[in-house]
């Protein structure tokens, strides 16, 4: 749970971190992730996230994602490299 928090590997996992406030006045306000979640009954294909995610693109919403280890101990359900997500937490 530690890394799943200080290391998010997906771009859903950093946008429900910026949603959680912190207790430090003026330095971070909370950023709920764009849009609106999908429906129950929608029949999405590709990643759930891909219409709300920043990162994604044609190949997020055409095709099944596959579990990609990150490390040893880390698996990510999502196309994006470790590089562009590291600069989604960033920015």
């Amino acid at each position: 749970a530690k890394q799943v928090v200080t290391q998010p590997a997906h771009p859903y996992t950093i946008a429900l971190l910026n949603a959680v406030p912190r207790n430090v006045a003026g330095k971070h306000l909370p950023k709920a992730p764009p849009g609106a979640a999908p429906r129950g009954s929608a029949d999405l294909q590709g990643c759930v996230f891909a219409p709300r995610c920043p990162l994604a693109d044609s190949d997020c919403r055409a095709q099944s994602i596959a579990l990609l280890e990150t490390d040893e101990q880390h698996l990510v359900r999502c196309l994006r490299s470790a590089n562009e997500t590291i600069a989604l937490k960033e920015g």
